[in-house]
């Protein structure tokens, strides 16, 4: 269990994990104030030593690799290949529905993913 560090309490005080504690006592144990928080010299202090509370985004695939991804599925794999032995049997109107309804799908999952990318950057952007 990974174990919650606060850089203000010492380490023999730390709990492994904060979310069971009862407020007073997280309070208690981070040395700060329930109505007013850490001072703005601790503020400053804890800035410098372990840097700004935000979450580090990961950086994201080019869009032709996104789109490109939706196909690694592997029920598509196998329609895409059904649809190369139809193309190769001569049957080319069943094998031009079957990669139609294939890249239907991967451009709504692609849609989809990057708008959901897009409305996760804009929260996070939202809430500095």
């Amino acid at each position: 269990m990974a174990q919650a560090v606060s850089p203000i309490a010492p380490q023999e005080q730390q709990p492994n994990v904060w979310h069971i504690l009862e407020i007073s006592e997280a309070i208690a144990r981070l040395r700060t104030d329930a109505e007013y928080g850490l001072s703005s010299a601790v503020a400053k202090r804890l800035l410098s030593e372990v840097g700004a509370n935000e979450l580090t985004g990961k950086k994201s695939k080019p869009w032709w690799l996104k789109f490109l991804l939706q196909f690694n599925q592997p029920l598509l794999i196998i329609l895409l290949c059904a649809g190369l032995v139809k193309a190769l049997t001569g049957s080319l109107v069943n094998a031009g529905v079957i990669w139609g309804v294939t890249t239907t799908n991967a451009i709504i999952g692609f849609v989809q993913e990057s708008k959901a990318e897009g409305a996760i950057a804009r929260s996070s952007h939202g809430h500095q």
